[in-house]
């Protein structure tokens, strides 16, 4: 479903893709004939989605609404953030359960994996980029930019 909805070809989608893919499906699909619209008719594998709910929950309480989710594949992590919030949110990528919070000292803009030091690189509005370690989440480095 990520390639799906990942029209612009990155390694992030934005919430309001994966909303606007799914409306676009409920509005192309038909009970009686399948899919329809869209992309001709009910043999269209593209829409040909079942809806099931999942097993997996999140029981941490969210403040905002999510700015970005992020898929680390290299070290199977999701990683979010709310937006204009300061908590980064780590979640284990085969089982969806939630691991760590990291309180950061100002809003995150961004987040980044860098493989070469095993990092996740966050850059906050107070133009600081903090390091932690993938392994253990402990804070490495923190970069203040001019």
């Amino acid at each position: 479903m990520f390639y799906r909805i990942n029209k612009e070809n990155g390694m992030t989608i934005k919430f309001e893709d994966i909303t606007t893919y799914l409306i676009d499906h409920e509005i192309a699909f038909d009970a009686e004939l399948g899919t329809n619209g869209g992309l001709n008719a009910s043999n269209a594998s593209a829409l040909n989605m079942e809806y099931r709910e999942s097993n997996i929950k999140d029981p941490t309480p969210h403040n905002n609404y999510i700015e970005k989710i992020h898929y680390f594949q290299e070290i199977d992590k999701l990683v979010l953030f709310e937006q204009n919030m300061k908590n980064l949110r780590i979640y284990n990528g085969l089982t969806m359960k939630h691991e760590k919070d990291i309180l950061c000292a100002s809003v995150i803009l961004a987040v980044e994996y860098i493989p070469d030091k095993n990092s996740i690189c966050v850059s906050l509005s107070n133009r600081t980029f903090i390091f932690f370690d993938a392994g253990t989440y402990k804070l490495t480095r923190k970069f203040p930019l001019k």
